[in-house]
């Protein structure tokens, strides 16, 4: 019991750090684009990359292209509706 306690405790207080670092992940992605360009999940799967590292201009360009290859897209209209627009 002792010992499972301490596993415990080492569990809760180790540090959280996440799987794959967001610029690591753009640049698998734009290499996916590259092999796939008319992807349009990669496209998506990039712009929120980009929101999460605050990049919204690239954020917006990587949605832009998910309606230029899938107009019907919700998920990239919606994104766009809630980034601010360019000055």
């Amino acid at each position: 019991e002792e010992a499972e306690a301490k596993i415990e405790e080492a569990i809760a207080s180790a540090p959280v750090v996440s799987a794959i670092d967001p610029k690591e992940e753009e640049q698998h992605l734009i290499m996916e684009i590259a092999k796939n360009p008319k992807d349009a999940t990669l496209y998506q799967k990039l712009g929120d990359i980009y929101l999460k590292t605050g990049e919204k201009d690239n954020a917006r360009m990587s949605f832009i292209t998910v309606l230029d290859l899938d107009p019907e897209n919700w998920y990239a209209k919606k994104k766009l509706g809630e980034l601010p627009e360019l000055k």
